[in-house]
């Protein structure tokens, strides 16, 4: 009778929508995270370069015989760059807890998956079912 099969193929077009969805969020979701990876890399790269810079800059200071006018410039290059290193350090514990965040999502995201593909064969097995008792 394939008046049965309707309901059935209907559930299973709602589980493959539902599947499709999920599969498309969880792949928005790591292209995300790879983004903030490289975001992440970037910023502690430039962190690196800007504490190095920070500490040449603060070792200059202490060399005998500068100009005042340089001792200055190095001052407030040092100051510019303390700050820059501080914003970078907020913006990498931002990233980390945003990574995190979508770590959890991710996670989240293939609970419902592993969901979906319980229910999916759940329904493959009563569907089966249905149709040897037909039979």
């Amino acid at each position: 009778d394939e008046s049965g099969d309707v309901p059935s193929q209907r559930a299973m077009q709602k589980l493959n929508l539902a599947h499709d969805a999920i599969a498309r969020q969880l792949h928005q979701q790591d292209l995300e995270l790879i983004d903030l990876r490289r975001s992440n890399e970037t910023a502690e790269k430039r962190l690196k370069r800007m504490e190095e810079d920070l500490s040449q800059a603060q070792e200059s200071q202490h060399e005998e015989g500068e100009k005042s006018r340089q001792l200055e410039d190095y001052i407030r290059k040092a100051s510019a760059l303390e700050l820059e290193l501080e914003e970078l350090r907020n913006h990498l514990a931002d990233a980390q807890q945003e990574i995190q965040q979508l770590r959890d999502k991710v996670e989240e995201a293939d609970q419902k998956v592993a969901e979906v593909k319980k229910r999916d064969w759940q329904l493959r097995d009563r569907i089966e079912s249905l149709e040897e008792h037909e039979a």
